[in-house]
């Protein structure tokens, strides 16, 4: 891992790439330093679009990926949406369902806490292996960072408010 993004440990061919950039390596300020990656957030345009160049240079892509506007839901795009009156697709369905008023049995309780505002946090980590062992799903990868727990390394909207964004994305190398 470098310390500007953390590379994807898993099995995958030699051929396919994924990571998720951390806010390191960019040229933007304050709550936006330094990598971030959204340009809806009130960044600078021209710190976004040196950002972007860079996150290109650093996975060595053959072109600049297909960028969304992660909203909370179910919707889903398929690969090589483009803009629609210049704003990215909108989508969020890569882990499904999150926090709900009730766990569906005491393993999933385990996942929910509720912190010092009043609000619920879950363990999307624990959650997601649980369903995915449910499944027959026996080798899973990652879950080791927490963005809420590291503001040097991650940006974190529950945690910091308006702030920068990060990526995660997979490419497959031809």
């Amino acid at each position: 891992m470098s310390s500007d993004w953390i590379t994807a440990d898993w099995p995958a061919p030699a051929n396919i790439v994924a990571g998720t950039t951390t806010r390191r390596g960019g040229v933007s300020s304050g709550r936006y330093s330094s990598l971030n990656l959204g340009a809806c957030v009130g960044d600078q345009p021209e710190h976004v679009v040196e950002n972007r160049r860079r996150f290109v240079a650093m996975y060595d892509l053959p072109e600049e990926p297909c960028w969304l506007r992660q909203v909370h839901g179910i919707q889903v795009i398929c690969a090589g949406a483009t803009d629609v009156d210049g704003e990215p697709p909108q989508a969020d369905a890569a882990i499904g369902r999150g926090i709900g008023d009730t766990a569906l049995d005491a393993e999933s309780a385990a996942c929910f806490r509720a912190n010092d505002r009043g609000r619920w946090q879950a363990d999307l980590y624990g959650l997601a292996r649980m369903r995915l062992a449910s499944a027959g799903v026996t080798a899973v990868h990652g879950g080791e960072y927490c963005t809420a727990a590291d503001p040097q390394q991650f940006f974190s909207h529950r945690r910091d408010g308006s702030c920068g964004r990060m990526a995660t994305f997979i490419h497959r190398r031809s």
